[in-house]
């Protein structure tokens, strides 16, 4: 089981790992090593910048996690899963309630739905996963993305998305 505070202390306050090298290839420290297919265009944990980005909000997703009050058959859905990273850290602290948790995970990449699928069921093997590729939890014709066997839109308990921000001054005309 991935123990995620164990990383994020060896992460400082500015999110860069601590003494990259020495933590990370040293086989003393009891940290985890864990391969994620990443395609082409499909956005990567490891990149330089995003454990800077994301530490903050990696904090804030398990800390919600731990104190919901989870129940069986609860819903948790990754809005925008990527590479299934978020997913993966929900799921290893979720499992921690002991409760049965169903699982959905949504992105409109084609490339990041076949990397989660790969990363969270067949390596992970990851149970009580529904993926689907799609731009919205809404479809063209107006059903929900993730049904129940009535055809009854979902509800979900817990959403996490690390969706991809742009600064202002991208978005406007010139």
């Amino acid at each position: 089981s991935f123990d995620f505070s164990l990383f994020l202390s060896k992460v400082d306050k500015v999110g860069k790992l601590k003494d990259l090298k020495s933590t990370l290839f040293n086989p003393d420290i009891k940290l985890p090593r864990t391969i994620l297919v990443i395609p082409p265009t499909v956005y990567s944990p490891a990149v330089k910048s995003h454990p800077k980005e994301d530490s903050f909000f990696m904090k804030e997703v398990m800390l919600q996690v731990k104190v919901f009050p989870w129940q069986d058959s609860d819903r948790a859905l990754d809005l925008g899963t990527g590479s299934g990273y978020v997913m993966w850290l929900l799921w290893q602290e979720a499992q921690k309630s002991g409760k049965k948790i169903d699982y959905y995970a949504i992105d409109k990449n084609p490339l990041a739905v076949m990397a989660a699928d790969i990363n969270l069921v067949k390596i992970a093997c990851m149970p009580n996963l529904r993926l689907k590729s799609h731009d919205n939890l809404i479809l063209e014709d107006g059903r929900a993305a993730f049904v129940d066997e009535k055809e009854k839109p979902l509800r979900f308990d817990f959403i996490a998305s690390n969706s991809p921000s742009y600064p202002v001054t991208e978005l406007l005309p010139e």
